[in-house]
């Protein structure tokens, strides 16, 4: 990691009083007149006339590749610009609904959510105006620990926001804090140096208590660092980003009557996790990607606001998996692995990052590859059991066993293994007041009802350990093509040893519920609360510890990078996937910001926190990345004297 200094000639941050806007700028920033219009039959306030006149899901059609403007088009500044935060109508590719994005003019092009390509060492400069406008009243009970830490600042005008740069090397004022959340109308000034090792990394909300409505409505994008090294890779290979270098976000949606995105969590999927009945990748739904007989890169984003992901590329038909088609893992969270690792296949959490290259030179013009999630066990609700948490997957198949034998425990259903149905709700952890009972008396449980259930409570069937495609790679050309993957990749700075002969301090922080809420070693947020301090910017290794009793918790941290040392009681499903004798997996090595913690499993990972080299007091944080999770208090201020 670089430990460049700060440029000083760069202007510092500031939140400014409300902007004075012309009327044309207003009517820009709130979706024009349509704000104004209609807001009947119960939608939000912020779809009025933004509504699709012939709302549809389309599905199958061409991949959204970014291109030179439009959403996700290919954005390099070279100096200051503007972000807007606002609805924009026809958008969303996946019905032609409206969706939130972040807006750019520039040169007589607009981008949406643009994939901004950057430089290390170019000092990078935008400002964030918030033209949100109205979203209507938050969800029952979202940001219900706002009074901890400090509200979403919802308002009848609009709510509050701010960015996050996730991955991205800044100071803390600059790194998306909630404490500097601007409201309606007001913006927020950036201005730091790109000091990052070329990586894939994003950018999305992160006001307390309204980061997962947010970003689930649509403002999440790519935000991509080039070095010599990556641009020597890319020669290597022959890629070109957008063409065969391509940005995939994935995220779970319910789509609404009028095409529009639905964020309507119940009590129980604020506490479990929200999740969608369709997958959209770059906002398309079951799209395909018209390829040729080469090499392609995909820089895979799990942009979900809760929705774990276990992907393989395989044959076969959009209902039918075929032979696993094997990628090359080349990098994770934080830029190149130390090289390539071969799967065939990875879990990708909520906030996490994975660019793998898929060969398709044994491809044949007609065949076609499919990206899908397979099987495997969630593992939410978990009950006391092993603390190997050998039931699960066993074999490391993925599945949980479901067709075995079950028995009882204090009334409860139980299964072979220990563990309880996955279909149970928050009701079932410690001290917890029963949620609502729909209509025939079922419980609520993760994903919700509203759409039909599954064995979890979700949608249409599309159960979060359950198998269904994503994307088609329909290979459509012969190209000759004789590149090869180089043995070594470009790898991070080692870390730096102990010099005083001491081992570095160990951290314990326990994720578990308290019967009411997620906390981090006993802790919800509070903005002026600091419970992790860290004394002279030192190296310490944290052991994050899944309680047995809970659900899988993508855990992330601002401001620096993790490595990943040890997995010690990993479920089956996960041990399957171990690359050495530490139980790490492919996407552990290197660089992490963002790593998944199963139930009843300890993950222990080196921080050095004097690199980067940030100036003066730093108050970073730590949290679920499970949105819903952080947005009810799951997250720590990090505070370095």
């Amino acid at each position: 990691m670089s430990t460049n200094g700060y440029c000083k000639n760069i202007r510092p941050p500031r939140t400014d009083a409300p902007l004075r806007l012309s009327r044309r700028d207003f009517l820009l920033l709130s979706g024009g007149t349509a704000l104004a219009l209609g807001i009947a039959s119960g939608l939000p306030p912020w779809l009025g006339g933004l509504r699709a006149e012939t709302p549809r899901l389309m599905s199958g059609g061409p991949l959204p590749l970014p291109g030179q403007s439009g959403l996700f088009g290919l954005f390099a500044p070279t100096g200051p610009f503007t972000l807007s935060a606002m609805p924009q109508a026809g958008l969303l590719p996946a019905t032609g609904g409206p969706m939130l994005a972040y807006t750019v003019e520039q040169q007589g092009r607009v981008y949406h959510n643009p994939v901004l390509v950057l430089d290390k060492g170019q000092d990078f400069a935008v400002r964030l105006v918030n033209g949100l406008g109205p979203l209507g009243p938050m969800p029952a009970g979202h940001g219900a620990h706002a009074s901890h830490g400090g509200s979403a600042g919802a308002t009848p005008s609009g709510p509050d926001t701010i960015i996050h740069w996730h991955g991205v090397d800044c100071p803390w004022q600059q790194a998306g804090h909630p404490m500097y959340a601007v409201g309606p109308g007001a913006h927020y000034d950036y201005a730091f140096p790109i000091t990052n090792r070329a990586g894939t990394y994003w950018y999305h909300p992160h006001p307390h208590g309204d980061t997962a409505r947010q970003a689930y409505l649509g403002l999440a994008s790519f935000f991509i660092v080039r070095d010599d090294e990556e641009r020597a890779f890319a020669r290597e290979l022959d890629l070109t980003l957008g063409a065969t270098d391509i940005p995939l976000v994935l995220q779970d949606k319910r789509i609404g009557q009028a095409g529009e995105l639905v964020y309507a969590p119940t009590q129980d999927e604020l506490f479990m996790g929200y999740l969608g009945d369709r997958v959209l990748v770059n906002g398309a739904h079951l799209p395909t990607l018209s390829a040729s007989t080469r090499l392609y890169r995909f820089r895979l984003l799990n942009g979900s606001t809760a929705r774990i992901f276990n992907l393989a590329f395989t044959g076969g038909s959009a209902g039918k998996a075929g032979a696993r088609v094997p990628v090359t893992v080349i990098a994770n969270d934080g830029g190149f692995l130390p090289a390539p690792r071969r799967v065939e296949g990875l879990f990708l959490a909520p906030g996490e990052r994975a660019e793998v290259l898929l060969d398709l030179r044994d491809m044949e013009p007609g065949d076609q590859v499919w990206l899908r999630n397979l099987p495997f066990d969630p593992m939410h609700n978990e009950m006391e059991h092993g603390s190997d948490g050998a039931g699960h997957g066993a074999g490391g198949d993925g599945h949980s066993g479901g067709g075995a034998a079950q028995g009882t425990m204090d009334g409860m259903e139980m299964g072979h293994d220990g563990s309880m149905h996955h279909g149970m709700n928050r009701a079932t952890m410690p001290a917890v007041t029963a949620p609502p009972v729909r209509q025939g008396g079922q419980h609520e449980g993760h994903g919700g009802a509203s759409m039909g259930s599954g064995a979890h409570g979700e949608s249409d069937g599309l159960a979060e350990g359950g198998d269904y495609p994503i994307l088609r790679v329909s290979v459509d050309r012969a190209e000759r093509y004789d590149r090869k993957v180089p043995e070594r990749l470009p790898a991070p700075d080692e870390a730096v040893p102990a010099t005083d002969g001491q081992s570095a301090f160990t951290r314990a922080l326990r994720l578990e519920a308290d019967g009411k809420r997620w906390t981090i070693a006993g802790e919800t947020f509070a903005m002026d609360r600091f419970p992790i301090t860290v004394p002279d910017r030192r190296r310490e290794a944290w052991a994050m510890e899944n309680a047995a009793r809970s659900m899988p918790h993508p855990m992330h941290l601002h401001g620096y990078f993790l490595r990943v040392r040890e997995r010690r009681g990993s479920p089956a499903q996960v041990r399957a996937l171990a690359v050495d004798g530490t139980g790490r997996l492919p996407t552990d090595l290197g660089l992490k910001d963002t790593v998944l913690v199963w139930p009843g499993e300890t993950v222990l990972a080196d921080v050095d926190f004097g690199s980067p080299a940030y100036p003066g007091e730093q108050i970073f944080l730590f949290h679920c990345h499970n949105l819903e999770h952080e947005d009810q208090g799951m997250m720590v201020n990090v505070r370095l004297p």
